[in-house]
């Protein structure tokens, strides 16, 4: 891998992978020399203390890229290969979607855990994007890291390591893939029916404001050029949890907590203390206590120096304001959304612990990504 760096305010990308050269030994082709070339103009530097997103941005665009250049290009298809170390065949297709001809791949490790992830014995293979191929299609694979290098909040899944897998040329390690519960369990419709807000919390309609799918900000919903018309709570950086600013962007600020590690999600509702005029649909960041196990699982929520509870799915009033907030079910918040995670594994620079980073010396920052200096 070479990485060259341009300060190009003209061009709209952050970073761009060019596949130079592949290599063959004994029947096997695959990739040998990769560029990726990072805009400067995009990127911003990011401290231990401050910038905790645009950390998280640069450390997603390069995983993404270097991706790209391990396998998922489209010119490096057609030398996937088998168990037996031959090459794949039959393994691109196409599938007609909304009206489109889609590219899929079927690599049996990945399409075996797709399978499993949305309970529906049909899936074909993984979506691509209808750019080349070269992303996952974002309409089904909403904040993974290879539907779009440039969302901060992606993960790296096991549909990225399986991926991989795929190829015939890594075993990956899914003990590194981080959380990912976007259409989980929902079936063959999530696949094949419309992105339909009644039936899938996933989607959304019109314009209201409310968290993204991993709970970690509030958004808007929306579609975007990838979405294929579907509508999402797509993030805004502003109101992430996580963004020690995000205290100056929202309402109720006394009662909600912002800022790295400090452990808040995201709650839907629409609180206020005016008893007069609509109330708006809304985001907060609260902490929160798992409290109990398996069925007998309650949420205890943070509101300011107050608790409020949350039994069951459903909506809660707090007393005092009027609205509601929107209650999560206790045991699906707690074993997802609620679930503290080691982000990156750590960066290698650390151990996870109970879902946090136990930082080797030297390192430090939440993800053990920081050099200390």
């Amino acid at each position: 891998f070479f990485i060259n760096t341009v300060n190009n305010p003209d061009k709209n990308w952050i970073a761009i992978t060019t596949l130079c050269t592949v290599a063959s030994s004994n029947g096997v082709t695959k990739p040998q020399i990769v560029n990726i070339g990072i805009n400067e103009k995009y990127v911003d530097v990011a401290t231990v203390d401050t910038n905790p997103l645009f950390h998280d941005l640069n450390i997603n665009t390069l995983m993404h890229e270097f991706i790209h250049g391990f396998a998922m290009s489209g010119s490096l298809y057609k030398y996937f290969l088998d168990d037996n170390d031959k090459v794949l065949v039959n393994h691109v297709k196409s599938l007609q979607l909304n009206g489109e001809t889609r590219t899929v791949l079927d690599l049996p490790p990945l399409t075996k855990r797709l399978r499993t992830h949305y309970g529906c014995d049909t899936v074909p293979g993984v979506i691509m994007e209808n750019d080349g191929g070269a992303h996952l299609e974002r309409r089904f694979y909403q904040y993974e890291i290879m539907s779009s290098g440039g969302i901060i909040g992606s993960r790296i899944s096991e549909i990225s390591l399986g991926f991989l897998e795929g190829t015939g040329w890594y075993i990956p390690d899914y003990c590194y893939a981080e959380p990912y519960n976007f259409g989980q369990g929902q079936g063959c419709g999530f696949i094949f029916d419309d992105c339909d807000a009644k039936k899938f919390d996933e989607f959304c309609e019109g314009s209201s404001k409310a968290c993204n799918v991993f709970g970690e900000t509030g958004g808007n919903c929306k579609s975007d050029s990838k979405s294929e018309s579907c509508r999402f709570h797509m993030g805004n950086s502003v109101f992430n949890c996580e963004n020690p600013s995000g205290i100056y962007y929202t309402t109720l600020s006394s009662k909600q907590v912002y800022g790295r590690g400090l452990g808040s999600k995201c709650f839907a509702g629409n609180l206020t203390s005016s008893k007069t005029g609509k109330p708006s649909p809304n985001a907060y960041c609260f902490t929160y206590k798992c409290l109990g196990k398996g069925s007998d699982t309650t949420l205890q929520v943070d509101f300011g120096t107050d608790t409020f509870t949350c039994t069951k799915k459903g909506l809660t009033t707090i007393k005092g304001y009027y609205g509601y907030v929107s209650c999560p079910d206790p045991v699906e918040f707690c074993t997802t959304i609620g679930k503290p995670i080691c982000r990156k594994g750590c960066m290698g620079n650390g151990i996870c612990d109970d879902g946090q980073c136990k930082c080797y010396p030297g390192y430090e920052g939440t993800d053990c990504g920081f050099a200390k200096v």
